[in-house]
């Protein structure tokens, strides 16, 4: 299934919302810039996302349209003009009975945990673009469901070979895959690449 998702604040977190609850609640975090706080409070980053594993951020990367595949075989989909740029393995993510959500970073800038309390399978925002002020819907969140329990998560990273460097929307893509965990060493998200420019 190609699924799009967009973001205006480089980055996505990846997370179950009912653990995300649960870990603000035990931390007692009340505020509402969520972005902020991890960022000045890097212990409290390491907590969320590599010794609780209730999160991985895709940190650092371009604001435009990403096709996204989960539990897919994305190069089944894609022409022969779309390229791997990288393929890492072996993060860490614990996921609840609610499934998973993957979510521009805007919404943690603002804190509100209804707009997740949906049974739509997606968050979208309408951006008035182009000279002539046209409304465009984008995703700006997408639900998936996902099997409770820590998960071994795979991300790759692909682009459109041909695409225009400075016109990368819906031209670049990430495949995400979750299998039971079996092993206790996980990588570290927070070192990682996950940028798909030129």
């Amino acid at each position: 299934m190609n699924n799009r998702i967009t973001t205006s604040s480089y980055g996505f977190f990846i997370f179950s919302l009912s653990n995300f609850m649960d870990f603000l609640k035990n931390e007692k975090i009340k505020k509402k810039n969520l972005l902020d706080l991890f960022d000045k409070n890097k212990d409290l980053l390491q907590q969320l996302c590599l010794i609780e594993h209730i999160a991985i951020p895709l940190i650092k990367i371009t604001n435009t349209t990403y096709k996204i595949f989960v539990n897919e075989n994305s190069l089944e989909q894609l022409d022969n003009n779309w390229k791997e740029i990288f393929n890492y393995q072996d993060f860490a993510l614990n996921v609840g009975e609610d499934g998973i959500w993957i979510a521009s970073f805007e919404f943690f800038e603002d804190w509100n945990p209804k707009v997740f309390e949906t049974n739509k399978s997606s968050i979208t925002q309408e951006i008035a673009t182009g000279p002539n002020r046209e409304l465009i819907c984008y995703n700006k969140a997408i639900h998936f469901a996902e099997s409770s329990g820590l998960k071994n998560v795979s991300i790759k990273g692909f682009r459109n070979s041909t695409a225009n460097p400075k016109r990368l929307s819906n031209e670049i893509g990430y495949e995400i895959n979750f299998t039971d965990a079996v092993n206790i060493s996980f990588n570290n998200p927070l070192v990682k690449d996950f940028n798909l420019e030129f």
